[in-house]
């Protein structure tokens, strides 16, 4: 009994510390493992304007010595700007995050007026912002 009360702490525990606790919203998942998450700031007459989270997942590599570690972690934050009845959107003031929390690049790249690939992250994105907000 006491195994099962630990164990049913342990993944309360681990579900808590790994959960969300800003108020990003989870959208979808690439096929990588990769998770997004949207944090909505406003609309203005059709043109969404929101951050996106990219979460990569942990990995185990082998080092030089072969003994096998975890690597990645850490997140990207970009702002974007979305025409819904256009389906096209602009990026801008992207950040990406170390494991630790640390910035290690700002601003690696901008677009403007791109079209939405379907099929793409982007596209379940863009469902998420245009169909259900």
């Amino acid at each position: 009994m006491k195994k099962i009360l630990l164990t049913l702490l342990f993944f309360i525990v681990y579900s808590k510390s790994f959960s969300q606790n800003d108020d990003f919203q989870y959208v979808v998942s690439a096929k990588d493992g990769t998770e997004v998450y949207v944090l909505f700031e406003k609309d203005n007459y059709g043109i969404k304007e929101f951050w996106v989270k990219m979460i990569p997942p942990f990995k185990n590599v082998k080092n030089k010595k072969g003994k096998l570690i975890k690597t990645g972690g850490g997140y990207t934050l970009e702002f974007f700007k979305m025409n819904c009845s256009d389906k096209t959107y602009s990026t801008s003031d992207g950040i990406k995050y170390n494991q630790n929390g640390d910035v290690v690049q700002t601003n690696y790249y901008e677009t403007f007026d791109e079209k939405i690939i379907p099929g793409t992250v982007l596209s379940g994105v863009y469902k998420y912002i245009c169909e259900t907000e």
